[in-house]
């Protein structure tokens, strides 16, 4: 089993490297996370139950179920290898540019984020989640990361358009996170967030800009040529990209270990205490603890046990994003109406745990290695067609906007909340940027019939 836990850590290592360099924000996300639970599986059986994870039975980190996990990881890191391995088309069509996304919508979207500003108080005020902290919850949902799609495309359209420069842009979304999400201890949409963004907005548009600097010859007159920035200019901005990769990694693993005595101890005292914590190694509290890796790895030794044990939830995981999209949690609270439960409510109704659940782990759950194997190359295929195609496609763009911040957190919450993504994606932002087309088409469509030159009659 060690062995195995090694292919699968050094499979996906190569997969988030080459996802990287090739700008793949989906497929380097899963692949960084996929890779904290292979870690923490391959801790948990080598030291067996964690001490955090005492109050769970025994049975769950048995080695024959340790070993199911394992299997259960490996199908999605081959599919996540393949996905960032292969590679995409060499020249691909110019994308065609963004819709310009009107100054009122991106104004009462401000004004949406300052409400959520304000409705709760940070970490160094109240510890995480407690009553004097306050809370969120009632602004934000499925609302909170559509606001932030639209908010990528405005900055991803303006820098196409040479309005703003890619680092001011890139800095406005990092201070924003900082007000809206890292402040209050907030770190998993957050961090998706700051992937898209970098990824999709900053490092394109650093890209751009280095190309332009390039003197083009006469075979890169044609309209459809663009100019390409050197080997050299999209190393150097792929370097400052993963130095902020690794900034960011560091900021969250420290939130997360002193969000909820820093309010108490005080903010030194707190990241110290977080540092020392991260350098430990044993009973999975190290890095791959604050990355979610060992909470994730019980989540699958849980699903795993359950369907193996003959508890399924039959494919439910697969439709009931449908109803969730329908049935919006608020909604439902207004109308003093139900929905079905979620794969991770569901998954307390067996066993004590931290909250979410593993997508992967859920997918076995739902109909073993069949399920397992049919959503997760559909998902993985979905994945990789938005990073590949966003280069060239608006839609897939726009939809890469509304999918990938959800994605850090949806990898550990279940499908349901990375369904939330696509559901976004389809039934707002894509219908928005349809109008948003149609109108520019009207206005060159007028302004060319009044350009018109007016045929005189014949003088008499």
């Amino acid at each position: 089993m060690p062995g195995s836990a090694v292919l699968q850590l050094t499979l996906l290592t190569v997969a988030a490297a080459f996802a990287f360099v090739r700008m793949r924000p989906a497929i380097l996300v899963f692949s960084a996370n996929h890779a904290a639970v292979v870690l923490g599986l391959m801790h948990i059986d080598e030291g067996g139950r964690p001490l955090r994870y005492a109050y769970n039975p025994q049975f769950l980190f048995e080695t024959d179920t340790v070993a199911r996990a394992l299997e259960i990881c490996l199908v999605p890191t081959i599919l996540l290898a393949c996905a960032a391995l292969v590679p995409g088309p060499t020249n691909p069509p110019p994308r065609r540019s963004l819709p310009r996304i009107p100054t009122p919508l991106l104004v009462i979207i401000g004004g949406y984020l300052l409400l959520i500003a304000a409705s709760s108080r940070t970490i160094f005020e109240a510890s995480y989640t407690s009553v004097d902290q306050g809370s969120s919850g009632g602004l934000t949902g499925g609302i909170y990361p559509l606001a932030w799609a639209f908010v990528l495309l405005a900055m991803r359209e303006r820098i196409d358009a040479g309005a703003i420069r890619p680092s001011r842009a890139f800095a406005g979304v990092v201070a924003l996170l900082v007000v809206l999400d890292f402040s209050k201890g907030s770190t998993g949409l957050a961090a998706g967030v700051f992937v898209a963004a970098l990824l999709l907005v900053y490092v394109p548009g650093m890209l751009r800009d280095a190309a332009a600097t390039q003197p083009r010859t006469s075979a890169d007159t044609s309209a459809a040529s663009e100019p390409r920035a050197t080997p050299r200019q999209t190393a150097r901005v792929l370097g400052i990209a993963a130095v902020i990769v690794v900034a960011l990694v560091t900021l969250v693993v420290l939130i997360r270990g002193s969000r909820a005595e820093m309010s108490r101890v005080g903010v030194v005292d707190a990241l110290a205490a977080a540092t020392e914590t991260l350098a430990a190694d044993d009973d999975v509290v190290g890095i791959e603890s604050r990355a979610n890796g060992d909470q994730g790895a019980v989540h699958v030794l849980m699903c795993a046990a359950l369907y193996d044990g003959g508890i399924s939830r039959e494919w439910r995981s697969v439709w009931g994003p449908f109803e969730y999209t329908f049935k919006p949690s608020l909604l439902m609270r207004w109308l003093n109406l139900t929905r079905s439960p979620e794969a991770a409510w569901e998954l307390m109704d067996y066993f004590i745990h931290l909250g979410g659940i593993n997508t992967f782990g859920e997918f076995y759950w739902n109909g073993g290695f069949l399920c397992l194997f049919v959503m997760s190359f559909l998902l993985i295929g979905a994945l990789f067609w938005l990073d590949v195609a966003s280069r060239w496609s608006t839609v897939a763009l726009a939809m890469s906007c509304a999918v990938i911040p959800n994605l850090v957190q949806g990898y550990g919450y279940g499908f349901a909340q990375i369904f939330r993504g696509f559901s976004n994606g389809a039934l707002f932002v894509l219908p928005v940027l349809a109008y948003l087309r149609y109108v520019e088409w009207e206005r060159s469509k007028k302004k060319h019939a009044l350009s018109r030159p007016v045929a005189l009659a014949p003088a008499k």
